[in-house]
């Protein structure tokens, strides 16, 4: 069909799925280049806030636990 697929969804019924914290992780500077003190003269105002997001109650497939 020439179609590409984005993504895949994938469904666990509630009553196998096991509870996990999960953390997603995102760039650690706003800034390409943190060394650059033109670009970054202050490396702290340079971290990204949202460069680590935690998930505390989240449903994973079993044989992910161990």
């Amino acid at each position: 069909e020439g179609r590409k697929v984005k993504g895949t969804l994938h469904w666990l019924t509630a009553a196998h799925a096991e509870r996990a914290e999960v953390r997603l992780y995102n760039h650690l500077f706003l800034k390409e280049n943190p060394a650059d003190e033109k670009e970054c003269p202050d490396l702290k105002t340079s971290l990204n806030p949202d460069s680590l997001e935690i998930i505390q109650v989240a449903f994973i497939e079993p044989f992910l636990k161990d």
